[in-house]
């Protein structure tokens, strides 16, 4: 029993040292430097985070620089492939710690760590190197406390009355992801009531990690320095971050306006060699009246003008919305009667 125990063992043993040859031994490069080392493998991994943290973050791998991206093909079944290895250089070690970096503190994760090493490796005239990249994430700051700060009166208002359904939930984790989702939520609610020029440029979020109670002045310095203590200590635990949604500063009144539906005009029998920017621009005589503010322009009299009554969702003297119009270019494109649909808005201030 003693000597099969042994035998065991040393099989073990003899599995585990010659580990390094058979991998060696699948693992065929081509085209590389020999007078130069080489990436050989890369590995990036998350080392104390939770499940959670870690579904969140997601492969990191994806975040290494082209220049320590090694290509492995399997070849045939145990044996692979690296064709043309990238020289290793230890500067491109830190473009990838950077390039995760930016990555976490776009999720939130503003005081992550990270360890590396450089592993030697020769196998007859190669000089493999194996880098290894460990992460701490740390823990993700949380949404503690939103605020609006729109200086323009009416898109302020219009703001506020939506707010209950802001994606800026506190406790939520913050991420740049969803700043951009909120952003783009106010702006399209805006376009839906009446902002046709809203658009990105307009507004910008501004994050804070300051702890706001510190901004409040107190009389007792020793109490001052309690709070400075305890929010320190908040902030290492339970970090938290508050954010402002403001409105850009010199932005141009019109885009700060709303806009009301003028007259409509269909062209039904524009060919496709009529420019629409120059037919709108000729104060056609013959105007088939649809219905109040909606027109047809047409000369021989080939279509119903009951459908553009019927099917036009932008009625005149009322607000513009992204929805209404949209709804009625994808009505008309669906009905197969033209082989193209165009349109045109030519936005425009009432001085009467």
């Amino acid at each position: 029993m003693k000597f099969l125990n042994s035998v065991i063992l040393l099989c073990i043993i003899i599995c585990i040292t010659s580990c390094r040859l058979i991998r060696n031994s699948f693992t065929k490069v081509k085209k590389y430097s020999a007078d130069k080392p080489f990436v050989y493998k890369s590995n990036l991994t998350i080392k104390n985070a939770s499940k959670t943290d870690k579904e969140r973050i997601g492969d990191l791998s994806n975040y290494l620089d082209d220049s320590l991206k090694v290509r492995s093909v399997q070849s045939f079944l145990l044996w692979h492939k690296i064709k043309n290895p990238p020289i290793f250089d230890s500067l491109n070690i830190s473009k990838s710690i950077q390039f995760v970096r930016s990555y976490l503190n776009s999720l939130g994760y503003f005081h992550a760590t990270d360890t590396f090493s450089v592993k030697e490796e020769s196998y007859k005239d190669q000089q493999r190197r194996i880098i290894t990249i460990e992460v701490s994430p740390g823990k993700s700051f949380k949404i503690d406390s939103v605020a609006f700060n729109i200086k323009d009166s009416g898109l302020n208002r219009l703001i506020q009355t939506d707010k209950a359904n802001t994606l800026l939930n506190i406790g939520k984790p913050y991420s740049k992801n969803i700043i951009a989702a909120e952003l783009d939520r106010i702006i399209q609610y805006a376009r839906n009531n009446g902002y046709y020029n809203m658009s990105k440029d307009i507004l910008l979020a501004e994050v804070d990690t300051t702890n706001i109670s510190l901004l409040q002045t107190s009389i007792d310095p020793f109490e001052q320095l309690k709070k400075i203590k305890e929010a320190e200590e908040k902030q290492r635990s339970n970090p938290t971050i508050h954010i402002t949604i403001q409105q850009r500063e010199r932005i141009n009144a019109l885009k700060l306006k709303p806009y009301i539906n003028g007259n409509v005009y269909f062209y039904p029998e524009t060919k496709l060699s009529e420019q629409p920017d120059s037919l709108i621009q000729i104060n056609f005589k013959q105007k088939t009246i649809v219905a109040n503010g909606i027109y047809m322009i047409d000369k021989l009299g080939l279509f119903n003008k009951k459908i553009f009554n019927r099917y036009c969702y932008v009625r005149p003297n009322r607000l513009y919305k992204d929805p209404s119009f949209n709804r009625t270019l994808n009505t008309y494109n669906q009905m197969g009667t033209w082989q193209q649909i165009d349109f045109r808005i030519v936005p425009y201030v009432d001085s009467s």
